[in-house]
């Protein structure tokens, strides 16, 4: 990818003046080839209401690698608040079921999606609020990336993380550059 579009492996080259590059979210290879497991084809393991995997109670997937579907028959999309919803789900269940106590079932709560577009600019849609553009939405979207990393890694160590990434931006910017 370069600033002015797009060459191909073989050499085909797509002008655009602003390009968006998007993976994709399909699971590793290897859940497709575990024994006793149902996937699907983007290789998530199906997995039942209480995220127990369909053909094995005793196994449990989230995130990304699994395929659990809602009330209304689509699954769980693959982002970062599903995995996060479910991971909080799972960890209360779990102690429900090691307890033979009835669970309820996982349901994803949606509240939204913003994504950045560049380093100044985002675009998104809340679930209980306006739609967000421009610098609002990334200053939005960079509040909800660091509560993310605080939830992986500690309010100390984000803090760190927030001056080392002022830090670089400080020192990439300087008209003297220090490195």
């Amino acid at each position: 990818v370069q600033s002015n579009g797009l060459t191909t492996a073989e050499g085909q080259h797509y002008p655009a003046t602003f390009n968006i590059w998007s993976a994709g979210i399909i699971a590793p290879t290897l859940l497709r080839t575990l024994d006793g497991l149902e996937t699907d084809n983007n290789n998530r393991l199906h997995v039942n209401s209480n995220l127990s995997t369909t053909l094995d109670r005793h196994i449990f997937a989230v995130g990304d690698c699994c395929a659990c579907l809602q009330t209304n028959g689509k699954t769980v999309p693959a982002r970062a608040q599903a995995a996060r919803q479910m991971a909080d789900y799972l960890a209360t269940t779990l102690f429900e079921i090691q307890a033979g106590k009835t669970t309820k079932p996982f349901v994803f709560d949606d509240k939204g999606s913003i994504i950045s577009i560049s380093q100044f600019n985002a675009f998104g849609i809340l679930k209980k609020g306006p739609i967000l553009r421009g610098r609002i939405a990334r200053y939005t979207y960079n509040a909800l990336y660091r509560t993310h990393q605080k939830a992986l890694f500690g309010l100390y160590s984000t803090g760190l993380i927030i001056l080392a990434d002022w830090l670089r931006s400080r020192i990439k910017n300087s008209p003297t550059k220090l490195l």
